[in-house]
């Protein structure tokens, strides 16, 4: 009897795992609208460069990417 139960316990945690990704699935895109619908904030932001003598700056050209298309 009680080799049943444990398949049945083992049935019953798969099928929670499979809706709980249903469930994710289906709900992504309302999480992705949501966060999208928000308005943006503008932030002011200064990178302090104390690594490199010179002013071009090409060694932060990805954080200042990043932080404009964030």
């Amino acid at each position: 009897m009680k080799i049943s139960s444990n398949r049945e316990t083992v049935a019953f945690m798969k099928f929670i795992g499979w809706f709980m990704l249903f469930l994710l699935v289906l709900l992504m895109p309302l999480f992705i609208w949501l966060w999208q619908d928000q308005h943006a904030q503008q932030l002011d932001i200064i990178i302090l460069n104390k690594t490199v003598p010179e002013g071009d700056l090409r060694e932060h050209k990805g954080l200042t990417w990043l932080i404009n298309h964030l």
